[in-house]
């Protein structure tokens, strides 16, 4: 194995309608003991029926983050003190029901000029309202079209998501042979690709999805592949989920960490890590050390 693998944790959806004590009882005491990174909406539409697909709905007006002071002052202080640091998460989430089970993410669905505009007014809405620098976004559902990419790339040089292998067509490649990546990463390890790329000008690291459900095996599994093939993790979880069987996975991954010498950081630590070894490195995995790309 190597060592020290280093691990972070996303914790997305904090807004206007999110509060301090939700944060610190979701937590539970680990705010403080590891960094965590907040991927944050700027201006929200107040969600109903999380997690259920049929009956999730959405109100009509945003809220902007600046407008509710107990949430911003608890921000500012974690922030300031080190246990939080903070991303972009969309605009203001906007779904788009398509069907009565299947919503479109605010960055698939939404056009290139509003989606243009409404990213630089998330950029500049958070860092007034945080006085802290925000350069990685973490698009809402993981989801990203290719106009969602060419909106992001003047503000966020950086971007948290998994790419999947579905919407090929809405995806703007830099060359085939990183989609041929990606599709030899999922045929040899039953995982997406771990390590960091380069994709339509943005620096792209992938996230593990760590939802209601899920077992400490599913994520063991994806630690292991992650050590095998020398790669950082990122595990992404929701704070209103927080349930006793995703504390236990997340209890049993600060165990893994102690265990193994691996150490827990701030997303931004592995873009600047990547970043700082040269874009040839981005593409640096397993795929091109075989010299079939």
């Amino acid at each position: 194995m190597r060592h020290p693998m280093r691990l972070a944790i996303r914790d997305d959806d904090t807004s206007y309608f999110t509060s301090p004590e939700q944060l610190e009882r979701a937590w539970n005491g680990l705010i403080g003991q590891i960094p965590i990174s907040l991927a944050v909406t700027p201006n929200a539409l107040e969600p109903f029926h999380l997690g259920d697909a049929d009956r999730y709905y959405q109100s009509s007006e945003s809220r902007a983050l600046r407008d509710n002071p107990d949430l911003v002052t608890w921000l500012r202080g974690q922030i300031s003190s080190g246990n939080i640091s903070v991303l972009c998460h969309g605009y203001t989430h906007e779904y788009k029901r398509v069907s009565s089970r299947r919503l479109l993410p605010e960055y698939v669905w939404k056009p290139y000029p509003r989606l243009a505009n409404e990213t630089a007014l998330a950029k500049r809405h958070l860092e007034s309202a945080l006085g802290t620098k925000v350069e990685i976004f973490v698009p809402p559902s993981n989801a990203v079209s290719r106009a969602g990419l060419e909106a992001l790339r003047p503000h966020f040089p950086n971007v948290n998501a998994t790419v999947p292998l579905r919407r090929l067509a809405d995806i703007r490649m830099d060359s085939i042979s990183a989609y041929m990546r990606r599709f030899w990463y999922q045929a040899s390890y039953g995982s997406p690709n771990p390590h960091a790329e380069q994709i339509a000008g943005v620096n792209l690291l992938p996230s593990f999805s760590l939802s209601r459900g899920a077992s400490w095996k599913s994520l063991l599994e994806r630690l292991e592949c992650c050590s095998e093939l020398g790669a950082d993790l990122i595990v992404a979880v929701h704070y209103w989920e927080m349930d006793e069987a995703l504390r236990d996975c997340l209890k049993r991954l600060v165990e893994y960490a102690t265990r193994s010498g691996s150490q827990f950081v701030h997303c931004r630590s592995l873009f600047q890590d990547a970043a700082a070894r040269g874009p040839a490195k981005w593409k640096e995995n397993r795929w091109a050390d075989s010299r079939i790309s």
